[in-house]
This record gives structure tokens, sequence and C-alpha cells, in this order.
């Protein structure tokens, strides 16, 4: 069963409402009623990209709410008597539905994470064997190039030996340093050659809700205010005159 758009589907399935959990359960019907013509001992494995509720999301997944919904129920999958359930969309390999009324249903997840949100989780595929109508799963370990980290420190814990064994992973950077200096990222690059997020976010300072900036707003304090979130400290005199006269020159090319 592929992803169901309700939108792009529900009228071929009888013009159920906008709902995923209507589309599914449409779909699943019709499995059910091909399942009746067939040999009842054989068992039945759905395929199907859905999110169902109970899983656990990751901050990769392509939203696919309609109507400000989402997922879907696992009751929808009894209805065709299926021995397995194996589902696809999101990224962590779990298990999900209710153990005890539900057919047995689980996630494979994806082969290579696809955000920092899953650094720690073990990549694996799914193996099914069927001892009768009975499902008898194992996970296999998928090897992955370089691991995920998410660190967080001041540039002196970055640089010291507590993170040795994991400067060859792919890593996301948070420095907690009350100044941001001008090597900050070079610093935190040497660290962790395969960087690919940084970030500042000094470890004493309260966070805030982004600014309004209008038109009424004087772009010099726009500026010195950038400084100030920066840096850590106000803007000195000398990098006021130089943040004025940077400006003056653009605002003077943009009107020749």
């Amino acid at each position: 069963m592929p992803y169901l758009d309700p939108d792009g589907t529900r009228q071929e399935l009888g013009g159920v409402e906008r709902t995923h959990a209507a589309v599914v359960g449409a779909a699943m019907e019709r499995i059910a009623e091909d399942r009746a013509r067939r040999d009842p001992a054989v068992p039945v494995t759905v395929l199907a990209h859905e999110f169902v509720g109970t899983g656990e999301t990751s901050d990769s997944e392509r939203d696919i709410r309609v109507g400000g919904i989402g997922s879907v129920p696992s009751a929808v999958f009894r209805a065709a008597g299926a021995s397995y359930v194996a589902l696809g969309h999101l990224h962590r390999a779990q298990r999900t539905g209710d153990p005890e009324r539900d057919p047995l249903m689980r996630y494979a997840g994806s082969p290579l994470a696809f955000s920092f949100s899953e650094a720690g989780q073990v990549k694996s595929s799914v193996i099914v064997d069927f001892d009768g109508p009975a499902p008898v799963v194992r996970t296999v370990p998928i090897p992955v190039p370089r691991r995920l980290v998410r660190v967080r420190g001041t540039l002196a814990e970055l640089e010291s030996s507590a993170w040795d064994a994991d400067r060859d992973a792919w890593a996301e950077v948070i420095v907690t340093d009350p100044i941001r200096t001008a090597d900050m990222m070079a610093r935190a690059r040497a660290c962790f050659p395969h960087l690919l997020t940084f970030a500042h976010q000094p470890a004493d300072r309260v966070a805030e809700g982004p600014s309004r900036i209008t038109a009424a707003v004087d772009p010099l304090e726009v500026l010195t205010d950038f400084v100030a979130d920066a840096g850590g400290r106000a803007a000195t005199a000398d990098e006021e005159l130089v943040l004025r006269e940077a400006y003056e020159a653009v605002r003077t090319l943009a009107v020749a």
C-alpha cells in the first residue's frame, strides 16, 4: 500500500472522508475482500507507507498532516487479518500498535540517519520468517559509514580528550562560551573535521523570542543588537563607527 494522500485518493476509494484513517481503512477493506478469496492458511503481510499514531518520530520525517491530522490509528490494519504489517515513513526502527489487539507491526526505519535527532539510533533491517501464520522477527544491524554525535560545551571542553572517541563522527556542535570569537567555528571544525551544523548558544544567556524588525527601526540599532547578541557584549564605540560607515556606504550605493 503506497502513501495514500486523502485529497488524491478518497474519491477512488468510495468518496470517504478527507482523513488518513478513512482512506487507509477503505484500502484495508479491499485487501480484506481479496483475502477472503484466498487460502486462509497463507499468512498475509501488509506493507504500508503510513504514520501510525503510536510511533516515535524524528525531526526529518515529512509532515503529512491533512486537516491537522497526519496519523492513522493502528486499528485500521486489523480488517484483513494480517499476520504482519511492515510500515514505512518513520526513520526510527520500532514496534508500534496495540500488542494485544493488532497484528505485529514494525517500522524498519531508515538505513541512514536523516537528522541529528537520530543520533544514537542503531539502524537495522528486519527479517520476517513465518512458521504458519505467526511471524518470527529478527533485526540485523546495518553498518553506517560514519556515526552522528551531538556535542555541547565550551571550546576548552570540546578541545579536551573527553571527545576524542567522537572526532571522526558527523557532528552537530553547540559552543557555550559567553563570547563568540572570530575563530570559534574554525576551532570547532578543527576538533570535529566532519562538522555539519554549528551554533553559538552561551550557557548563561536566556533565550528570547525573535525581535520584530520594521521600517521604523533604525538599521544601526539592528546592527548593534546583532553584535551584542553574537558577541555577548555591547558594541564598542569603534565598532559602532565601523557599522555606521558600512551602513552609509551601502545606503549611498542603493540611492545611486
